[in-house]
């Protein structure tokens, strides 16, 4: 709503026109695709970040990793972090995430074909992905050691990952 408050005194100030706003319309089958590429390009992006903070740890800061120090060859200790991120995301991606999809899935096939783009996600749903954010940037800008936050990220983009492919299969 703040966007569209923003595109209207935009209009108003700049332009003189109308600040009728026209909001993009979406097809139940579009919205579900867009809601499963939505969760794909963010897991890519939080995988390949948590990938990245484990072996920077292990790599510059082995010393200073928490979870690194407890094997005895950081190279062991590294594929072991991977793989507890990978699998702690795939059994929340194959066992939590579903409950989430259908209620999204649902939602958007009660809604009128075609409806508007905004009305894609619920407001609670909205105040979850913002949280999310929020905590996210906590956890960049907090003292919290490379190692536990590659194995965080890791196990959040491979749980988006798989449940993103719950969206396809509903689509």
């Amino acid at each position: 709503y703040l966007i569209t408050h923003l595109y209207m005194l935009v209009c108003k100030i700049f332009f003189c026109r109308s600040t009728k706003v026209i909001f993009m319309k979406i097809k139940h089958t579009n919205a579900v695709i867009l809601s499963g590429v939505t969760w794909l390009v963010i897991g890519s992006f939080l995988l390949f970040k948590g990938l990245h903070y484990t072996l920077f740890a292990s790599v510059f800061h082995a010393d200073a990793s928490p979870l690194l120090s407890l094997f005895a060859k950081k190279s062991n200790g590294t594929m072991i972090l991977i793989a507890l991120g990978i699998t702690i995301g795939y059994a929340k991606g194959k066992f939590v995430f579903p409950r989430t999809v259908k209620r999204v899935v649902k939602r958007i096939l009660q809604q009128e074909e075609p409806f508007p783009l905004k009305n894609l996600y619920s407001r609670g749903y909205l105040i979850l992905i913002g949280s999310m954010i929020c905590l996210g940037m906590a956890m960049r800008f907090s003292p919290v050691p490379f190692d536990i936050r590659g194995v965080v990220d890791t196990a959040v983009g491979t749980a988006l990952i798989v449940g993103s492919l719950l969206y396809f299969k509903q689509a």
